[in-house]
């Protein structure tokens, strides 16, 4: 499997390379990127305009989503070996990839050291937020993480649509958890969906 993976990735890159961006034309080689979502469309949330949540149906009951240590190890040595770029970004997405626990992406760090001496590897988490502790931060910022959280504006605004399974709004647990990432010293940004009845 994992040579397939390698193969596949490196062959669209040699794709990529041989258009009108090629090297021959542009010198700045072009990166490949990769969303990762190691946790699938499982969310601890229900947002009324998320499209993925639904993606659950496309599996059969029983289903773990939860990505394998084989996958794992595959997936952060083949694409940090398709990188034509100094730099390897991995971006880990969900779903709601903090429900994977620490521990999953203590192994990510694991996985990825070996290979610190030939590129610059730099992680970003995307989440709700909701479930981030003082661990979790300690961790994030600690191994340099990115961090996006998602938060859509003032509590009335945020709440009209990003609501938990029992319909409750999410605004206090998220601000709960960004204001960790400060107290952490945490990089972070935050993305915001807007709709038309929450647009200024």
């Amino acid at each position: 499997m994992r040579g397939n993976i390698h193969a596949d990735i490196v062959q669209r890159s040699k794709d990529m390379n041989a258009g009108p961006n090629s090297k021959l034309n542009n010198p700045i080689p072009q990166g490949l990127h990769v969303v990762a979502k190691p946790m699938g469309p499982v969310c601890n949330l229900a947002c009324e305009y998320c499209f993925y949540l639904e993606k659950k149906a496309l599996f059969g009951d029983g289903e773990n989503f939860r990505m394998s240590d084989e996958v794992l190890s595959a997936f952060v040595s083949d694409y940090i070996a398709s990188q034509p770029t100094p730099v390897a970004e991995f971006v880990w997405q969900g779903g709601e990839p903090t429900l994977l626990g620490l521990d999953f992406f203590k192994k990510v760090i694991r996985e990825q050291k070996p290979y610190t001496k030939e590129k610059t590897i730099r992680n970003s988490l995307q989440t709700n937020g909701t479930l981030l502790t003082d661990e979790w931060c300690a961790f994030l910022k600690k191994n340099n993480f990115m961090v996006g959280i998602s938060l859509d504006g003032p509590e009335d605004i945020h709440n009209a649509y990003r609501r938990d399974r029992s319909d409750w709004g999410t605004f206090d647990s998220v601000m709960r958890g960004l204001k960790l990432l400060q107290k952490h010293g945490v990089e972070y940004n935050v993305l915001a969906c807007v709709a038309r009845d929450t647009a200024i």
